[in-house]
């Protein structure tokens, strides 16, 4: 079975040899079409595939049809300059699986790294990324262009597609970009977005649409807009994976919007769809705090953190449990837990110089501390108008109240992939 790997840039000098390195010695052809560079990218590109074409830009998916339309192998292998294959452990069996026979296509874990300054590092998602060449078998959509909708129409067996999940890590630098760089760049799908939609002929890609024009609203910190659309989304018909997507935007929308009630349902939409998975715990615990409900706020982000903590656990989101430690500290402030606080805030400021949280740590100080400066009364009565106090011995105790015993849930096929009609 001969692979070949295809491959379309645009200014991508920054990137692409690190790309090729990651992958060449894995295929046997590397196919690769430029749509313009004026970087350099078009000379390395000359230098480093096997075939090569330029071209002019008219669309993601005119672009990837002919870089596919010019490799001469039996399998086509797709990766973008900006990403590299970190983990191949899977590899030789999704060449099995290809080889069988019995699989339409094979996805790997796309790993999207995002930028370090936010409560989300980053997430993983199946996607198909290896499939057979065939005539009908062809891309579709002018931005977020998909390939799995051809399989689903065109399947080996006749009847139903079959995709083979193989353990290959991709790691994508595409979405860790300043917040300017990224506004900018959602920006301009705005209108392609539209355009598909409009046309989309079925619900369950229209609903895929949806997802991808309230993630482009989301993206842009457009929060009313993104609620809004959100609202009209047909839920119905997205697979799991962008449904629970969808309602983590909502929350977020509602939570900087003020609208708790709605947030709330959101959040537990999601830790419906996904009870096993640290980022709906962690919804509940914002929801929670938007609403005053404290103690039940402190145990969702309590076992939120203990979740991310936990040694050998893979979630589809990883969180970065510096950031949550904020939101858990003025949770347990508000219970009167200031030890607890205290040592939240110092965790979250280990990383992060939040003003708001350096002005609460300071202000909780011990007992004895207190009772010296003349805060509190000898008898451990508080004076009025005085800063915090944290008691002798107080320690961070953080509750894990995950009492879910459901199996995980399958993963059929690759969170690109329209569930078949």
């Amino acid at each position: 079975m001969k692979l070949s790997l295809c491959v379309i840039v645009k200014d991508e000098i920054a990137h692409l040899d690190d790309c090729l390195d990651s992958i060449e010695h894995l295929v046997d052809e590397v196919v690769i079409v430029d749509t313009g560079s004026t970087d350099g990218t078009w000379e390395l590109v000359q230098r480093r595939a096997d075939i090569f074409d330029q071209i002019e830009w008219t669309g993601f998916c005119d672009a990837r049809n002919h870089c596919q339309g010019l490799a001469t192998g039996d399998w086509i292998v797709i990766l973008d300059a900006d990403e590299v294959i970190s983990d191949t452990t899977g590899w030789k069996k999704g060449i099995e699986a290809a080889k069988s026979g019995e699989y339409d296509a094979v996805a790997f874990v796309l790993f999207n790294q995002l930028p370090d300054d936010q409560i989300l590092n980053s997430d993983r998602i199946w996607q198909v990324r290896m499939y057979g060449k065939r005539p009908e078998i062809t891309w579709i959509g002018s931005v977020h262009n998909q390939i799995a909708h051809a399989l689903q129409k065109h399947p080996l067996n006749g009847k139903e597609a079959k995709f083979f999940q193989a353990r290959v890590l991709i790691d994508h630098k595409g979405y860790n970009l300043p917040r300017e760089v990224m506004k900018k760049k959602y920006v301009a799908r705005m209108a392609a977005l539209a355009e598909e939609l409009e046309k989309a002929k079925d619900p369950k890609t229209k609903s895929y649409y949806q997802f991808q024009t309230a993630n482009a609203y989301f993206m842009q910190n457009q929060y009313d807009d993104a609620l809004n659309f959100i609202r009209d989304c047909d839920f119905k018909h997205m697979t799991v994976e962008n449904a629970y997507s969808t309602s983590l935007m909502a929350v977020h929308c509602c939570h900087i919007l003020g609208v708790q009630e709605e947030g709330m349902e959101y959040a537990k939409g999601m830790l419906d769809m996904n009870p096993d998975e640290s980022m709906s715990f962690l919804m509940m615990g914002l929801a929670y705090l938007s609403d005053g409900k404290f103690q039940a706020a402190y145990n969702f982000l309590g076992a939120t953190m203990a979740m991310v903590q936990m040694k050998g656990m893979q979630y589809k989101y990883s969180l970065d449990q510096h950031y949550i430690a904020a939101a858990c500290g003025e949770a347990a402030l508000n219970l009167k837990r200031y030890g607890d606080a205290k040592e939240l805030f110092k965790m979250h400021l280990q990383k992060y110089q939040t003003q708001r949280i350096v002005e609460l740590e300071k202000a909780i100080i011990p007992m004895d501390q207190a009772i010296a400066q003349g805060m509190v009364q000898a008898n451990g009565q508080m004076i009025p108008g005085v800063g915090l106090q944290a008691s002798p011995g107080d320690g961070v105790s953080i509750p894990d109240v995950r009492t879910s015993d459901s199996e995980s849930p399958s993963e059929e096929s690759p969170s690109d992939v329209p569930a078949p009609k």
